[in-house]
């Protein structure tokens, strides 16, 4: 069975739980489809991290997400806000900050492979590097 985690929010008006796994192949092409029907809006947004929220973590975070389970209040309320696995990139966008960071925390904890590849710096690649003894 895939690794899972499980993400609690709760704030005014959200209380919600959500599973979230190792993806399958199965998630990674619904990740594609949805980067894909992101990628107009990421492309109206200015900043280079803006681009990354609407096109490379809404997607993940949705596609790595087997379960929303939106918690009823103690007295059986349900919460203001109903959170579904459908939310369009502009309800990503509009979501608490907080609920936002969590999710992604797990949806890339479990699947790193879909974090954007970064230039490794000279620590990482194997051996240190020799001092040049070279005088010039």
């Amino acid at each position: 069975m895939p690794r899972q985690d499980l993400v609690k929010y709760e704030d005014d008006d959200y209380r919600v739980e959500i599973v979230v796994q190792q993806a399958d192949v199965e998630m990674g092409l619904e990740r594609s489809r949805r980067w894909l029907t992101a990628r107009p809006l990421a492309a109206t947004r200015s900043g280079l991290f803006d681009k990354a929220q609407v096109s490379i973590t809404y997607p993940a975070c949705l596609a790595a997400t087997v379960k929303i389970t939106n918690v009823p209040g103690k007295e059986g309320t349900p919460p203001l806000m109903l959170l579904h696995k459908e939310i369009t990139a502009e309800e990503w966008l509009a979501l608490p900050d907080a609920l936002a960071s969590l999710w992604q925390e797990a949806a890339f904890g479990l699947n790193p492979h879909w974090l954007p590849s970064r230039p490794k710096s000279e620590g990482e690649e194997g051996e240190a590097k020799e001092p040049s003894s070279e005088t010039g």
